[in-house]
């Protein structure tokens, strides 16, 4: 998963973008999937939280099953927020950072210390404020990321945010299969 810095930084750029009623709630929405729902804890159940099943041996975004969930409101803004952290988490890996993922697994290392390196500067180039929870996972460290560039990250976080979520979830413009593959 991308960083809740990350998620922060396009949920910011999404609101600057899109008319959002309740920016708090699309916030703590771009941020949920990862929490439990104390928001105390990581949620290590990744396949239920984000809506993903593997289908013809590729992860992919279930879209009909977000939208037909119970729980899920596509009209709210803390759902919206919700979708888009789960868009943001598939393009990240099956798309841009695809090659950087690999690489690192292949060298036993992680993009969560890239993070540490980068949260700073993000933070402070998106003016973001941590909300709920985030405070206890983002971690800093001085030194230059190893596997993840800035410019690509800020090009992902724009990217992002200028997914219009809300033609996907009301069916337009999205593939006829009802996932993201």
């Amino acid at each position: 998963m991308p960083s809740f810095v990350i998620h922060l930084a396009i949920g910011k750029e999404y609101i600057k973008k899109n008319k959002i009623e309740n920016e708090k709630e699309f916030l703590r929405g771009s941020i949920a999937p990862d929490f439990k729902n104390d928001w105390k804890s990581i949620n290590k159940e990744k396949k239920e939280s984000h809506f993903t099943s593997l289908i013809n041996g590729k992860q992919v975004v279930e879209i009909d099953k977000f939208k037909n969930s119970q729980k899920v409101d596509i009209y709210n803004d803390f759902w919206k927020g919700y979708f888009l952290h789960i868009l943001s988490d598939y393009f990240f890996y099956q798309k841009y950072f695809k090659k950087e993922n690999e690489r690192a697994i292949k060298e036993n290392g992680s993009l969560y210390e890239d993070y540490n390196c980068i949260n700073r500067y993000l933070i402070d180039f998106y003016n973001i404020e941590l909300i709920e929870g985030t405070n206890k996972f983002t971690n800093f460290m001085n030194s230059e990321p190893k596997y993840l560039k800035l410019d690509k990250i800020k090009e992902f976080i724009d990217d992002m945010s200028n997914i219009k979520v809300d033609d996907i979830l009301e069916n337009k413009n999205i593939a006829k299969t009802g996932y993201f593959s």
